[in-house]
């Protein structure tokens, strides 16, 4: 059975916790079985600590590499409360193969994958996790930021302005990644019901002036629908939905959002919400029929 143990501690400084710590790790004990969490609070001169454990069998094992360490740095930890775990909400850390793991990030124009060897070094920064539930911690956090990520995927990371900004500049984006996708479909419909083959119009219009970045990604979707979305309808018209509202708050239009947004919501009807965006090639298609 699960519990809790809170030990109130007498004269445990941060300093004397942060030495507990390293002898702790010293001793191989940095990370014991059996400990779900674990969190030091309180001022920073007299610091309380409250573990969740597996069973009262995986605290005491630990408790003695723990209660000499305690004695050497002159802490008392008094008697601890223990108590039975009534519920607890844990995320285990997941076993991962590192030379099988891959990190993808998807935006408009496509999806990029990046394996374990390939992503910058990990920082460790002091940091306060702050939970809903009353709980914080401050700890040191080791991991990759995302902002070195970022710059591992564009050249430049950009600070749009106050809050609330950067989400409409990016509903912006997605405004002209609907309707330019949208938009190359029903010409490339219109060829194909010309009798033109679609490989052939295909690549005539994405090597003409049209042919952004993101369409000439796209182009093999439109031709080829692929199971695995790099992004998907339901996804776009969450976003177009919002640059809509948005648009209707500042008095703004948006015809071809708007155009796009009911071709989406069809989409949607027809099955497709989870296809990517490209499905919008066959959504027209079924929406129409030959004379």
């Amino acid at each position: 059975m699960a519990i809790g143990i809170y030990f109130s501690n007498n004269g445990m400084s941060a300093a004397k916790y942060d030495e507990c710590i390293k002898l702790l790790k010293k001793a191989g004990a940095g990370n014991p079985s059996g400990r779900s969490y674990h969190t030091a609070f309180g001022p920073k001169d007299n610091l309380m600590v409250f573990d969740v454990w597996t069973s009262q069998a995986a605290f005491d094992k630990f408790g003695k590499t723990l209660m000499p360490i305690l004695q050497q740095l002159g802490i008392d930890p008094g008697t601890p409360d223990v108590m039975p775990v009534t519920i607890w909400l844990l995320d285990p850390v997941p076993v991962v193969s590192a030379p099988d793991w891959q990190l993808s990030i998807v935006d408009g124009l496509g999806r990029y994958s990046l394996r374990l060897g390939e992503l910058p070094p990990p920082v460790t920064r002091r940091a306060l996790l702050d939970c809903t539930s009353g709980w914080y911690a401050e700890q040191d956090w080791t991991g990759v930021p995302v902002r070195s990520l970022l710059r591992e995927i564009g050249s430049t990371v950009t600070h749009v302005g106050r809050n609330g900004q950067g989400l409409v500049l990016k509903l912006a984006i997605n405004i002209s990644l609907a309707v330019q996708t949208l938009a190359f479909s029903e010409g490339l419909l219109l060829a194909e019901r010309g009798g033109v083959d679609p490989e052939l119009a295909a690549d005539v219009m994405g090597s003409s002036a049209i042919g952004s970045p993101m369409l000439k990604a796209r182009i093999p979707l439109l031709l080829h629908l692929p199971e695995h979305a790099w992004f998907d309808v339901e996804m776009m018209h969450k976003d177009i939905r919002l640059a809509c509202q948005t648009a209707s708050e500042l008095a703004t239009p948006l015809p071809s959002a708007t155009v796009a947004e009911a071709i989406l919501n069809r989409a949607g009807e027809l099955g497709y919400a989870h296809r990517d965006l490209a499905a919008l090639h066959e959504v027209l298609a079924k929406e129409t029929t030959r004379p």
